[in-house]
């Protein structure tokens, strides 16, 4: 379990150095994303989880391209999609596909104050990100980054 977290964790520091990933933006907490209250939800008890995933290279990672239908996993735990640690990747609490611009939103029943969000088949290394509910969030997939084992 502990050579888990280390890898996931190399993992993380590996795609920060290497594709720039870290300066994407998007659902991270930072420039005061997170300060402002969540919308109301449309039933009671329920959050929304919305975004966007794009693709982009390791030479432009500012920019990036919709990418359409590609499934969204939601997670109550960060998991990996890279090396090892994706032989056995947890289950996703729901799932959503992106529309034709690369948009996601689903509704969930609880009240966590987070889930991590997380493109299960997209075209390049997308890792996934931490989302609060009523804050969109930026998935990037890098489509010429080498993916950490």
């Amino acid at each position: 379990m502990h050579v888990r977290s280390l890898a996931a964790l190399l993992a993380t520091a590996a795609l920060a150095a290497g594709c720039g990933q870290a300066a994407g933006g998007g659902g991270s907490g930072g420039g005061g994303e997170g300060s402002q209250p969540p919308p109301p939800s449309t039933q009671p008890g329920t959050v929304e989880i919305s975004g966007v995933l794009v693709a982009t290279t390791s030479g432009h990672t500012g920019g990036g391209s919709p990418q359409p239908n590609v499934q969204i996993g939601i997670y109550t735990r960060p998991i990996s999609n890279a090396g090892p640690i994706s032989a056995d990747p947890p289950r996703p609490v729901a799932t959503v596909r992106t529309d034709a611009e690369g948009r996601f939103a689903i509704q969930l029943p609880g009240t966590r104050s987070r889930y991590f969000v997380s493109a299960i088949d997209a075209r390049g290394y997308a890792p996934g990100r931490w989302a609060k509910p009523g804050a969109p969030v930026r998935l990037t997939a890098c489509t010429d980054c080498a993916i950490p084992l």
